[in-house]
C-alpha cells in the first residue's frame, strides 16, 4: 500500500500537468505562447521552437520547457496550492468549525 506523502505527491504532479496544460491552453496563439515564455524566462529560440512545435497540449505540457518554466513553486506563486502544501489538520479544523459548512452538509446527508 502506498503511503500517503507518495499519494500526495503522485496526485501533486498529475495537478500540476493539468495546470500547465490549462495555461497553454488558455495562452491560444504561438505568438502569446512566445511572448508569455519569453516573460517566464525561455530564450527566444527555445520558445519558437515549443509554441510552434505543432503538437498536441499533452505532450508540449511534458517536456522540459514546460515542466521547468511552469514549476511548483511557480505555480504557488501564482496562487495555485498544491496538495503538498495544504495543512489537512487545520483545514479540517477550519471546516468544522465553519456552522453553515457543517449545516449544508447535514442537510446533503438527510437529503440523500
Amino acid at each position: 500500500m502506498e503511503s500517503e506523502g507518495s499519494c500526495s505527491k503522485e496526485l501533486d504532479a498529475r495537478i500540476c500537468y493539468r495546470l500547465r496544460m490549462c495555461i497553454w491552453k488558455q495562452w491560444k496563439t504561438p505568438q502569446n505562447r512566445i511572448k508569455n515564455l519569453m516573460k517566464l524566462g525561455v530564450d527566444k529560440d527555445t520558445a519558437w521552437i515549443t509554441a510552434y512545435t505543432g503538437s498536441r497540449i499533452a505532450y508540449i505540457c511534458q517536456r522540459r520547457v514546460m515542466n521547468f518554466t511552469i514549476n511548483k513553486e511557480r505555480l504557488t506563486r501564482f496562487g495555485l496550492l498544491g496538495l503538498m502544501a495544504i495543512d489537512y489538520k487545520k483545514l479540517v479544523k477550519v471546516i468544522s468549525e465553519d456552522e453553515k459548512f457543517m449545516k449544508q452538509i447535514e442537510k446533503w446527508a438527510v437529503e440523500e
